[in-house]
């Protein structure tokens, strides 16, 4: 009976080893992800942020495009929301690891966002383009209606992808553009959105705006 005891202690100190090992590698392969991801995702906002940059720099130099380059700017602001929207569910899977590197990249994300969206007003006063730009106010605390306007903008955006392009940001973030926003568009809780410069608070159905 000792030896029988002395064997099954030794067994559970061995799963618990054991255990622990594949806890650990767990952990580590978990970081190891996070911070690949974290990488990307940083290196994509340099590449779109230099994207971005060069073609500000061609809406400053044509007042009054002809309608080719006018479509130019329009497919090339397109590659970049899609892109920008790609960004944002990878920086989605992160958001409860957030530690100080991806609250940094996310303030990067939501001027990235901005810059967007002032570039296709730009491109829609001076092309003449009949599409719906639309800022998403949000807050991860105490904004109980948040998810389900969240929800209902996702119907928006699928009922026509080109016409409704939606920027979401978050209302909590310490972003210096998106402060800026908030002043502009007398923001003062979530959630709350601007379509085509018009402001609307609370929450707001599907059908309310479509």
């Amino acid at each position: 009976a000792f030896m029988m005891r002395k064997i099954s202690y030794s067994l559970y100190i061995l799963a618990l080893v054991i255990t622990i090992i594949i806890f650990g590698a767990g952990v580590l392969i978990g970081q190891m992800y996070s911070n690949n991801v974290k990488s990307d995702i940083g290196n994509q906002l340099d590449y779109l942020s230099a994207r971005t940059d060069s073609l500000q720099v061609l809406l400053l130099l044509s007042q009054q495009p002809s309608e080719n380059l006018c479509g130019f700017y329009e497919k090339q602001a397109g590659l970049l929301g899609e892109q920008t929207a790609d960004l944002g569910y990878k920086l989605g899977i992160l958001e409860k690891n957030n530690d100080a590197q991806l609250i940094e990249l996310k303030k990067l994300y939501f001027e990235k966002e901005i810059r967007d969206y002032l570039i296709l007003s730009k491109i829609k006063s001076l092309c003449k383009k009949d599409f719906n730009l639309i800022l998403y106010f949000y807050s991860n605390k105490n904004c109980p209606n948040c998810i389900k306007q969240g929800e209902e903008l996702t119907k928006l955006k699928q009922s026509n992808p080109v016409k409704n392009l939606i920027y979401s940001l978050d209302y909590d973030s310490d972003s210096l553009s998106i402060l800026a926003m908030k002043a502009n568009y007398e923001i003062t809780s979530t959630p709350s959105i601007v379509v085509n410069e018009k402001v609307y608070s609370g929450l707001n159905s599907f059908e309310q705006l479509k």
